[in-house]
């Protein structure tokens, strides 16, 4: 019993312990669980508030992606414009749109609507009022009257399927159009979905006004009403343009973003998965207002990582650790471990995120300025240090007073003093142009201005920071140097307008000013059109590289001589082109002389002078109406009828003119059908040796008789056989026919005589033309010594691509001939050089032989002497040809020439006719025949 006394008290001290042990142990743990419970979410609030600020960045970021796509469209330039809907169509596929944004829906042009539009099912856009015609936009300065008319969507690139495209969201989209029309700035459209999608599809659009030709907004309302063309609009889905701008958001934390004006939540964002842990409950909610074109969109930012009420466990622990005190010391103090290791892990994460901001700020390309409410240089990274030279002691000093000698830091203050209140606003409105640049944005939200600092050009954005009171702190103030982007859209504009060799406007170009100048009023516009006269031989002659040279040349003449006003454009080659607006006849002539005249004066290149002399078609529109089209044809006819004058002139267009050249289609259409009929014929004449009076060859020559043409003289069909590629059919069909002609000839009467077919150029520049012929031959068993072909003297001189295939047919034993001799440009250089073995004298050589005028008869006979030496020179027969009268085969053969040919040995006919011919009996019998018929 004694050992009872002294534990009674000890116990009852452990009762009392255990007693007292039991609330202090509860209170200890829920003390401990709540004090974790808001440590954690202290570090959950700064994580929060540091992704808003990203968050908050990101927005008007990426919606300036949307507002540039815009922007880039406005440049294009209405679709009502002289370019066109397809010219405007294609320039906007050539945006890469998909390559900026793949939020981007459609890239709209909405105009004024029009009853047309309506009655195609055009998307109507309601604007009340749209104070514009219901027509097209007006032109630059003039005044639109009020109708009232809806606008709609005249034009559209599509990347995907707005719902916009199927009516629905006009009104929000409609009302964006209106406040964007009256602020002159892009404005951005409420959200719209549709009921088959649902809010998970939603959609926004930035609309764009377009004043006048790309001219500035005006600086009233009512102005820019007037002033106003249309909109450029970019509609995107918001979800995918939500999911671009929070890409990056860090795990755990949730963004709620809600449209301010309509008090309607579009989306949750959080890349933990769910929005929320179960039993989880966000913790407080952090709210940053985003100013996005006029409109505010809240974003608040939550952690989903902290389940409520943390300490119950703890709690369930304590009642155990009362128990067992000891074990509530440890776990107690293994609690406060896990805390503190927790709590400095998470210090460490936040250090690490803000050394990689540091690293950001002061890597980028960006100058980065932030600038206090009060206007005091709060941070400049390096971008910005290595631009602006800042005194050591700039930090808090006011930035317009450091900003007073450099115009990027006074661009900087200015655009901060207005983001906070403290600055003017332009005269007018926002978006005037203010100092070096350009501002705007709203007048308490982000801001963006441009500016060009010496040679280079930066775009400036402004965003406040706001503490959860919504007043501004500071401002985040960005510079991007954007030179290259502006000089290479400059260039590609520029590239898209003009020749890349002379620098003249194209035919794009062209066909653009031509058009605006047909629809303003006054005299008329003159169309010249220009072609050059020998310049493919001076290209063929000295190579592409001085021919060149020589375009530009000509350009900058042809620029000289243009009245102020006009255009000079090159269309393709050595053709150019000027358009005159607003003259006379009479003025358009004395241009057209001054033309043709300067053009007469030589080139000079490499101290060597180039006269190639112009032909000039000329026509003016007052004669009648024109389209451009319409225009140029009739130039282009008058050029060619200069050119059938010999060239270095110019001619009007006159009536009958166009009726020449479709008279030439017709002839033919009427040539391709006659192709596969018996219309088509061949003659033969003969070649006769002069010194046996016995013919020894025959030239076949192709006739065309019609039922309604009657005979068709070769001089007309065969040109347009050669423009129209019909001549190498009829090639292959003569050469068959003449040859199958001469075999059987010299078969029956034991004869070599050979068989001359005439071949065009076109023929002879075809694939493996010497194998076809030679392959013809030997299909029907002709030896190659019976064919011969005639080429003009022309082809050799212009086209060196026929000289494998003459050496070709001259190896193989097929006679070459050079037909018309001394009426070419080649040099007896390039004659060397062709395998020829038979020159045939030009009529008109021989022909002279007669001239009344001892002098010409005498010159004339100089020339066919020369020729026959050449022939003799070169081991060549010649054949003086267009011997219509025994004088002129007297004269022949007293020059020298062995062979004739003409009507003097009888006309062209059958073959048994021509080898019946006798030279002998020729000069006996005196018959003549008309001069220049073959």
């Amino acid at each position: 019993m004694g050992s009872d006394v002294p534990t009674r008290p000890g116990r009852r001290r452990m009762h009392w312990a255990a007693a007292i042990a039991v609330p202090v142990g509860v209170a200890l743990s829920i003390a401990s669980a709540a004090l974790d419970e808001h440590r954690l979410r202290d570090h959950e609030r700064v994580e929060v508030a540091s992704e808003l600020a990203i968050a908050s960045t990101a927005l008007p970021t990426r919606l300036d992606v949307q507002r540039g796509i815009a922007l880039a469209a406005t440049l294009v330039g209405p679709p009502d414009a002289p370019a066109g809907p397809d010219v405007w169509q294609r320039r906007v596929q050539a945006l890469d749109v998909q390559d900026r944004s793949v939020a981007t829906r459609a890239v709209l042009w909405v105009g004024p609507g029009t009853a047309d539009d309506r009655a195609t099912g055009a998307v109507p856009l309601d604007v009340d009022p749209l104070d514009l015609p219901d027509t097209a936009a007006p032109a630059a300065g003039a005044r639109a009257g009020a109708s009232g008319a809806g606008a709609v969507v005249r034009q559209f690139a599509s990347y995907g399927s707005s719902v916009l495209l199927d009516g629905v969201g006009v009104d929000e989209v409609g009302r964006a159009l209106a406040a964007a029309r009256d602020s002159g700035e892009a404005r951005l459209s409420a959200p719209y979905w549709s009921s088959a999608t649902g809010r998970g599809a939603a959609e926004a659009a930035v609309a764009v006004p377009v004043y006048g030709d790309g001219e500035e907004p005006p600086g009233t309302v009512d102005a820019r009403r007037t002033r106003l063309t249309g909109w450029t609009v970019v509609t995107f889905r918001i979800d995918s343009f939500l999911g671009e701008c929070m890409r990056h958001l860090h795990p755990g934390v949730a963004v709620d973003v809600v449209d301010d004006e309509l008090g309607l939540e579009l989306a949750t964002f959080s890349t933990s998965g769910p929005v929320a842990e179960p039993g989880a409950q966000p913790t407080d909610a952090t709210a940053v207002d985003v100013d996005l074109l006029d409109r505010t969109w809240t974003l608040t930012g939550s952690s989903t990582r902290v389940a409520p009420w943390v300490s119950l466990p703890v709690l369930a622990a304590g009642l155990v650790i009362t128990a067992l005190a000891a074990l509530v010391l440890v776990v107690q103090a293994d609690a406060e471990r896990r805390a503190v290791a927790t709590a400095e892990a998470r210090t460490q994460d936040l250090r690490r995120r803000t050394r990689e901001l540091e690293t950001i700020t002061s890597s980028t390309p960006d100058a980065l300025a932030r600038v206090s409410s009060d206007g005091r240089l709060l941070f400049a990274n390096q971008a910005l240090l290595d631009v602006v030279p800042l005194p050591a002691d700039w930090p808090g000093r006011p930035v317009a007073e450091l900003g007073t000698h450099h115009t990027l830091l006074a661009a900087v203050a200015d655009l901060a003093a207005q983001v906070t209140g403290g600055g003017a606003e332009p005269a007018g409105a926002a978006g005037a142009e203010r100092g070096a640049g350009r501002v705007a944005g709203a007048a308490a939200g982000s801001r963006t201005a441009s500016v060009d600092v010496g040679p280079l050009f930066y775009e400036l954005r402004a965003v406040p920071e706001r503490p959860l009171d919504d007043g501004v702190e500071s401002v985040l103030v960005a510079a991007r140097e954007m030179t290259r982007r502006r000089d290479a859209e400059r260039r590609l504009g520029h590239a898209a307008m003009h020749d890349p060799l002379t620098g003249l406007a194209n035919r794009v170009l062209v066909r653009e000013r031509a058009e605006w100048m047909l629809g303003t009023r006054g005299r008329g516009v003159a169309v010249l059109l220009l072609d050059l006269d020998r310049f493919k031989l001076v290209n063929d002659s000295y190579g592409h590289g001085l021919g060149d040279e020589l375009l530009v040349l000509a350009a900058q003449r042809a620029e000289q001589l243009s009245p102020r006003g006009g255009t000079v454009g090159r269309l393709g080659g050595d053709e150019f082109v000027i358009v005159v607006p607003d003259t006379s006849r009479a003025r358009t002539e004395e241009l057209a002389r001054s033309v043709v005249e300067a053009f007469d004066e030589p080139f000079v290149l490499h101290d060597e002078e180039f006269t190639v002399g112009c032909s000039l078609g000329v026509v003016h529109s007052g004669d009648r109406a024109q389209n451009w089209d319409e225009l140029l044809r009739l130039a282009d006819v008058a050029m060619y009828r200069a050119k059938a004058a010999g060239g270095a002139c110019f001619r009007w267009f006159e009536e009958g003119l166009g009726d020449t050249a479709r008279q030439r289609l017709q002839l033919a259409a009427d040539l391709r059908r006659a192709a596969g009929s018996d219309e088509l014929g061949v003659a033969y004449q003969p070649e006769v040796d002069l010194r046996t009076g016995q013919a020894i060859a025959v030239e076949a020559l192709m006739r065309w008789s019609t039922p309604t043409r009657g005979n068709v003289p070769p001089c007309e069909f065969i040109p347009v056989a050669e423009e129209t590629g019909l001549i190498v059919g009829l090639g292959r069909w003569i050469m068959r026919d003449a040859v199958v002609a001469v075999a059987e000839h010299n078969r029956r009467t034991g004869s070599d005589v050979r068989m001359w077919v005439n071949v065009s150029a076109r023929q002879l520049t075809g694939l493996d033309v010497a194998a076809g012929i030679v392959d013809l031959l030997r299909e029907l068993d002709v030896p190659t010594r019976w064919l011969g072909i005639e080429v003009t003297e022309s082809v050799l001189a212009d086209d060196e691509r026929v000289l494998p295939t003459l050496v070709a047919l001259r190896d193989a034993g097929i006679g070459v001939a050079v037909d018309d001799f001394g009426t070419g440009y080649s040099s007896f250089a390039r004659l060397r050089d062709y395998p020829v073995t038979l020159l045939k004298i030009d009529r008109a050589f021989v022909q002279g032989l007669a001239d009344p005028s001892p002098e010409a008869a005498e010159r004339a006979a100089h020339i066919v002497r020369a020729v026959v030496a050449v022939g003799r020179a070169l081991g060549a027969d010649v054949v003086a040809e267009g011997v219509e009268d025994v004088e002129l085969l007297r004269h022949v053969r007293t020059l020298g020439c062995d062979l004739a040919q003409g009507y003097v040995f009888g006309r062209p006919g059958t073959l048994a006719g021509a080898m019946s011919a006798d030279g002998h009996a020729g000069q006996a019998s005196g018959h003549e025949a008309p001069a220049g018929v073959r």
